[in-house]
């Protein structure tokens, strides 16, 4: 039964000497995570005493994995919120570069570079790693660049 079940484990398992398989659970907090198999060179049931100590394996095991698990979702979300900084750091970098160059205060020239990025169908972070990369060339497209001056001076004029 077992060489039909498992057509690869068994006849493997078999060559190396098992002769009996049981499964423990790996559970953490009512969820089943996997399972620990003891394999043994005889056959019969498991021992009560071994039971208990196998399952004592699998749950420290199960515990283990919870940890790595919960330290690889922090990690993802520690290096979400990093790119996420890095990004609201290249637009403001950006800004000012813009508020400097084109004498603005600073909360018109990120509305102008939120404005350029939009006419140019990109994100403002992406327009902001050309603009800091160069800050001296036109990585802007100049019509748009128009638009969104004469929008900022008329925005200027109106106290916005």
């Amino acid at each position: 039964m077992a060489h039909a079940r498992w057509p690869v484990f068994a006849p493997a398992a078999l060559a190396d000497g098992a002769r009996a398989v049981s499964a423990l659970p790996l559970r953490r907090g009512g969820r089943a995570l996997g399972a620990i198999d003891l394999v043994r060179d005889h056959p019969g049931p498991l021992p009560a005493d071994a039971v208990e100590l196998g399952q004592a394996l699998a749950d420290s095991a199960a515990v283990g994995l919870a940890r790595a698990r919960s330290l690889r979702r922090k990690e993802r979300i520690a290096a979400q919120w990093r790119a996420t900084l890095d990004r609201r750091v290249l637009v403001q970098q950006a800004s000012g570069i813009l508020a400097e160059r084109l004498k603005l205060p600073i909360e018109h020239a990120a509305r102008l570079l939120t404005e350029l990025a939009a006419a140019d169908a990109i994100e403002p972070h992406r327009l902001a790693e050309r603009f800091v990369a160069d800050p001296s060339g036109s990585p802007i497209d100049s019509a748009a660049l128009i638009r969104a001056l004469e929008r900022a001076v008329a925005a200027r004029k109106n106290g916005l």
